[in-house]
């Protein structure tokens, strides 16, 4: 073997290793600087809507009565005026969310291990909202976040709008 198709080699080895540990470090995100781990979350955040755009029959809905409306933005913030700070704003968009998203189906809860005859719908609601308002930072404790969700739940969880009923 003569040294120049060794160096070839051994150079081809060296991009493919290089290529190999980036995406390792991209899927994993270890050996990243925090600003290229935001720049990969970014992209896959950006990726992961323009298909549920595309894809989604529920976001697909979505965006079709809002551009009816002439609007390129969530319905939510359509609507109102969301302040993340304000604990009830954050409760009442949670509750909405986890209602309406077909995060807390049956099967799914199921998966999770959280398994209810009666009113496994809303105690999965109720709970991920907790979950959700007590790691914003304005949230002093989990009675709060309880507290709060409590406050909110009656009229944010009978909100289905735009939907006309919970799928």
């Amino acid at each position: 073997m003569s040294s120049s198709s060794t160096e070839d080699s051994s150079s081809s080895d060296a991009t493919l290793f290089t290529k190999w540990s980036r995406r390792f470090s991209q899927v994993t995100g270890l050996g990243l600087s925090e600003e290229e781990r935001v720049e990969s979350n970014r992209r896959t955040c950006e990726k992961w809507k323009a298909e549920m755009m595309h894809y989604s029959p529920a976001v697909v809905f979505m965006m079709k009565h809002l551009k009816h409306s002439g609007c390129d933005v969530s319905f939510q913030n359509l609507e109102q005026s969301v302040d993340w700070n304000n604990l009830r704003h954050h409760a009442c968009s949670e509750i909405r969310a986890n209602s309406l998203s077909g995060d807390c189906r049956l099967r799914r809860e199921f998966d999770r291990g959280f398994f209810s005859f009666s009113k496994q719908h809303q105690a999965c609601v109720r709970r991920r909202a907790v979950l959700s308002v007590r790691a914003n930072p304005a949230c002093p404790d989990e009675a709060t976040a309880e507290r709060v969700v409590n406050e909110v739940w009656e009229s944010c969880f009978n909100d289905t709008r735009p939907f006309d009923e919970i799928y």
